[in-house]
């Protein structure tokens, strides 16, 4: 079951990075918080190549933040990723996420679960709304404005603000799996913390809207 798996999980975290570019610089800003994570995990494992790869990758998705996410010294973007830009980070995810799994020199490589957190909340989110949409008896692939992204902006975050508080906690999600991996935290518990983290997701989009209209309270508070 392998390779069919695998060809399931590379589909799927193509098309979750595609669905994450809901706002500028979102898709390059979730890419570079998981490529840091990555990176500090080939640097560890003693894997050189793939270093230098990521942090090709990670030179690239920062550059093109600058150009496309909204800063008080940019108003609007001057460039756009299209499908074919988030779609390619998502295909370049998946592949590094299967080459840390296979290619420890000098410590054991992180465990897939490890890896799931460090990928954060492009995979979680996508995955919560397909299984939500299912549900509904609406296809998994439908559009929808219950994206993570969409419920910040709707509380009156402007698109940056909601890029840059993604990223953080993006971030926060990758240091859990590498904290994890550091520790050698049996997988089980990192499973366990997992199932856990997509309940309390799922929760969050079924009230997407009240839990927008709370965030604005608290914004304006």
């Amino acid at each position: 079951l392998a390779l069919p798996f695998t060809v399931f999980a590379v589909v799927g975290l193509i098309n979750a990075v595609n669905m994450a570019d809901g706002a500028d610089g979102l898709a390059a800003g979730l890419t570079s918080t998981t490529v840091v994570w990555f990176l500090s995990c080939a640097l560890l494992m003693g894997h050189q190549v793939m270093s230098f790869d990521l942090i090709i990758l990670l030179a690239v998705t920062t550059g093109f933040m600058f150009y496309n996410m909204r800063t008080p010294l940019r108003h609007k973007a001057a460039v756009f990723m299209g499908d074919a830009g988030s779609m390619m980070l998502g295909a370049l995810l998946a592949w590094f996420a299967i080459q840390l799994k296979h290619s420890g020199t000098i410590v054991q490589p992180p465990p897939p679960f490890a890896i799931l957190w460090m990928l954060g909340l492009p995979v979680l989110d996508t995955v919560v709304l397909m299984v939500r949409r299912i549900r509904q008896g609406r296809s998994p692939f439908s559009a929808g404005r219950d994206h993570m992204h969409h419920i910040w902006m709707h509380a009156g975050f402007t698109p940056g603000e909601t890029t840059l508080l993604l990223m953080a906690l993006n971030t926060a999600l990758g240091a859990i799996g590498f904290a994890a991996w550091r520790l050698g935290l049996p997988e089980w518990v990192l499973a366990s913390a997992y199932v856990g983290l997509f309940m309390l997701h799922s929760i969050i989009a079924t009230h997407a809207w009240k839990v927008s209209k709370w965030l604005k309270r608290q914004k304006g508070a």
